[in-house]
């Protein structure tokens, strides 16, 4: 499958697009996905991983699936949360490398 690269917002490098299914609502979903490569969301998966562990969230929880995801977007964006600090003190994982 021949697929076009898309500019990342996180890394500003023209990378492969996200090809699979994301979980989130098909609106975050579809943002994510035009704004985000494939490289840099791999990097959240393993970030998320961190944030869910660390923070103990049920994602089951609507208010956990919300933290998560706010973490999610200070991560993939690039910028600090609303205060701009990390409240939970976690690791913030390598910041993309720009050329």
């Amino acid at each position: 499958m021949n697929v076009m690269p898309i500019l990342c917002k996180r890394c500003e490098k023209n990378n492969d697009p996200i090809i699979s299914p994301l979980p989130w609502s098909p609106e975050t979903a579809a943002e994510i996905k035009t704004q985000i490569c494939s490289q840099c969301w791999s990097e959240w998966e393993e970030q998320a991983i961190i944030v869910i562990n660390e923070l103990s969230l049920k994602l089951f929880m609507s208010e956990h699936q919300q933290k998560l995801e706010a973490h999610m977007r200070e991560f993939l964006q690039n910028n600090p949360l609303e205060n701009g600090e990390n409240p939970e003190n976690l690791p913030q994982g390598p910041s993309p490398v720009k050329s």
